[in-house]
Parts: C-alpha cells; structure tokens; sequence
C-alpha cells in the first residue's frame, strides 16, 4: 500500500552519505506529507460535493473573464487539500510516545518542518528567517522526523 512512500524514505536514509541533509530533511517531509494523503484521503477542508459547488459557483460569478476561470481550475486539484501543518499534527496525534512532551514539542516540530521546508523547497530568502538551517538542528529536526515515519510504519504492521 505505502510502497512509493517507503522506498522514498528508505532509499534516502541509503543515500545518506551521497546527500546533503538538505535534500534529506526534504525528502523525509516528503515521506511524512505523502503517507499522511495517502492514509487519510478523506481528509479534506470540506466534502468534494461542498467544494466543486463551491468551485462551479465561483466561475459563474466570472462569467466570461477566462484568465480567473483558468487560475481556479488551476488552483482546484489541490485547493480542497490540508496543508502540511495540518497534516504533520494528525501524524503526530497517531504517535505521541515520539516526544517526551507532546503537548509543548508538536507545535515547534510542525512550525519548524513547514517553515524549513519551505524555505528549502522555494528558496526564497524572506523564509530563511523561521526556517532551521542551522546543520547539527536539521540534523536533530531530521532524526525526530525519522523517529515518527518508522513508529508510523511500525502501527501499520
């Protein structure tokens, strides 16, 4: 069921020597958010029929301006979807044994994930700021990371 997710994290932590821990810490989110869609696809903002009324309502309201009609077809696919903050916390709910305080850790755990993983993944200097960069806390980030993505594996079995 989880193959795609389980040869992405595994082949990464293979490839640990040959990478930055750069590409690892997003590589390993990539795990965490994929195995999260994957396992709860019906984790969604609202019901698909709420959302495409919702949609179809919209692009009346444009009627023939083509450009917004295109941008909101554009944006449908994922815009019914839960973001990564989101995403990271229900993970984290499935095993709060991972942290020795769950209720203090979850919040800066998930913050630092989406702001470090949008820094990487953007590239843009205004994300630099809340995002870790610094090697030896991505390496801690990374191994927390780690921790979850196995114990969450370990409930599949």
């Amino acid at each position: 069921e989880f193959k795609d997710i389980i040869t992405i994290y595994y082949s990464t932590l293979l490839d640990q020597s040959f990478t930055t821990v750069e590409i690892q810490f997003q590589r390993i989110a990539q795990s965490l958010e994929a195995y999260h869609r994957q396992k709860h696809p019906e984790d969604t903002k609202m019901s698909d029929v709420e959302y495409d009324a919702m949609i179809e309502d919209m692009k009346s309201k444009l009627k023939d301006n083509t450009n917004e009609i295109r941008f909101i077809e554009s944006l449908k696919v994922m815009g019914n979807s839960r973001n990564l903050e989101h995403r990271l916390s229900k993970l984290v709910e499935k095993c709060p044994l991972v942290f020795v305080d769950v209720k203090s850790e979850k919040p800066v755990f998930t913050r630092n994930i989406v702001a470090t993983r949008n820094y990487y993944a953007h590239g843009i200097e205004a994300l630099k700021e809340r995002a870790v960069t610094n090697t030896t806390e991505l390496v801690y980030l990374i191994n927390d990371m780690m921790t979850l993505m196995e114990s969450l594996f370990l409930l599949e079995l």
